[in-house]
């Protein structure tokens, strides 16, 4: 069996992941709207403005990181497998859709 996940921002149990048969299996549990979100490691990481989350395929979900420190306003577009963690991409208050970090997928260490 094969299995999708679908990014929406359409209601708060997003993301869903569906088999090919269209059947929903999974279901975001963090309550957050976002259309960004990424699988990595058994975890899907979704953000909620400058946080960044884990959920667990059992549904628990914990803060990765906050990375107002550093200037990030909101995460935008896809959460990708990078080197070493997942690549973020972000806004803040000086670069619109063009500011890259990635951190440590369990620390969240950038």
């Amino acid at each position: 069996m094969d299995y999708i996940m679908v990014k929406g921002g359409c209601s708060n149990f997003v993301p869903a992941i569906v088999d090919t048969d269209g059947a929903l299996r999974w279901v975001g549990t963090t309550g957050f709207v976002t259309n960004t979100s990424g699988f990595f490691d058994n975890g899907v990481y979704l953000p909620n403005g400058s946080q960044l989350y884990r959920i667990e395929l059992d549904g628990t979900f914990i803060s990765i990181g906050d990375y107002a420190d550093i200037g990030v306003t909101y995460f935008h577009h896809n959460i990708d497998a990078g080197k070493v963690g997942v690549i973020l991409e972000a806004n803040t208050a000086s670069y619109f859709e063009s500011f890259v970090l990635e951190v440590d997928a369990h620390s969240g260490a950038v």
